[in-house]
C-alpha cells in the first residue's frame, strides 16, 4: 500500500436485519469485544450513551504497546451510520472511523472505513509504522467477522 495512503475500509454481509447488527456497533459499549485492539471504553463528561458530540475513552493494545485515547462521536444515525473521530482536536482528528449498515433483503451490509491523517506524520508512532495502514485493514476485517458470528449466533 502506499506510504502516503490514509483510508482502508472492508465490508461483509450479515444474515441478520439491520436492527440487530446496529445493537452491536450504533454505540462504544461493544468495541472491546469485536476489536482486536480496543480493550475497552468509557463514557467521559457525563455521557452516557450515543449522540453527536459524546466523548469517551479508548484503551488500546498492539502487542506490547497500549495506550488510551479520547474520541468524540461526529455521526449517530441509528441503523445507518456510526461515526467517531479519534485524537487530535475539534477541527482535526487523528483517525475518523465509521461504520455504515445497508439493507439488502433479510440480510445487512456492514460497512467499516478508517481515515487515518495521523499516518502522514513521521513523528507520530503510526506515522513511523509503514505497515500501519495495512494493520488497520487487518483489523478491519477481523472486526467484521467477529461482529458476523455474533449477530448470526
Amino acid at each position: 500500500m502506499d506510504a502516503k495512503q490514509t483510508k482502508t475500509s472492508g465490508s461483509v454481509m450479515i444474515e441478520a436485519s439491520r436492527s440487530v447488527v446496529w445493537n452491536l456497533v450504533g454505540s462504544i459499549e461493544n468495541m472491546g469485544r469485536f476489536s482486536p485492539e480496543t480493550m475497552k471504553t468509557e463514557w467521559l463528561d457525563g455521557a452516557s450513551g450515543p449522540a453527536r458530540g459524546a466523548k469517551f475513552r479508548g484503551t488500546n493494545h498492539n502487542g506490547f504497546f497500549q495506550w488510551e485515547v479520547d474520541c468524540e462521536v461526529l455521526v449517530h444515525e441509528p441503523e445507518k451510520r456510526f461515526q467517531f473521530g479519534v485524537g487530535g482536536d475539534d477541527s482535526k482528528f487523528d483517525a475518523v472511523w465509521t461504520y455504515e449498515l445497508e439493507t439488502r433483503g433479510a440480510s445487512t451490509k456492514l460497512i467499516e472505513h478508517v481515515d487515518a491523517p495521523i499516518l502522514l506524520d513521521k513523528n507520530s508512532v503510526p506515522g513511523k509504522n509503514p505497515k500501519r495502514l495495512q494493520e488497520l485493514t487487518g483489523l478491519i476485517d477481523a472486526t467484521l467477522s467477529y461482529i458476523k458470528a455474533d449477530a448470526e449466533a
